[in-house]
């Protein structure tokens, strides 16, 4: 089996930049070499999957070393703010992302976040302690 592609799609760079770092820090999915996919070909590719025309300003692809369905398991559990399409080589549009992906352009500024200290954990947002029912007759 082939390593899949994500196709990342928002409406700006920075809603597309967020969603790459929350599949890297919330996701655990190991990101290299983001690049940006020309709009034409993203719309192309994803009305072959969701029978759907919506445009997007910003088309980041990445390649990642890992099982598709993990990859589709693990991005399931997440909601980034933008769009994301898994591409695994079950589809024919894998073969054009293959084809393809080496001459899209890279993109600059894209820094994965950084890894937590040894020791330490993720830290779970607090809910604020429950307040005691009390009956008013």
């Amino acid at each position: 089996m082939k390593d899949p592609y994500i196709l990342v799609r928002a409406d700006n760079s920075r809603k597309a930049m967020t969603a790459l770092a929350d599949l890297e820090r919330h996701a655990d999915i190991r990101i290299f070499e983001p690049r940006l996919m020309p709009k034409h070909m993203a719309e192309d590719l994803v009305s072959e999957f969701l029978n759907l025309k919506s445009e997007k300003k910003v088309n980041f692809v990445v390649q990642v070393r890992m099982n598709p369905g993990e990859v589709i398991k693990r991005v399931s559990k997440i909601r980034p703010p933008a769009h994301i399409v898994v591409i695994s080589d079950r589809y024919k549009s894998y073969e054009i992302m293959e084809a393809n992906y080496r001459e899209f352009p890279k993109i600059e500024g894209f820094t994965p976040p950084k890894p937590l200290p040894p020791g330490k954990k993720r830290m779970k947002k607090r809910r604020p302690p429950r307040r005691e029912y009390k009956r008013r007759y």
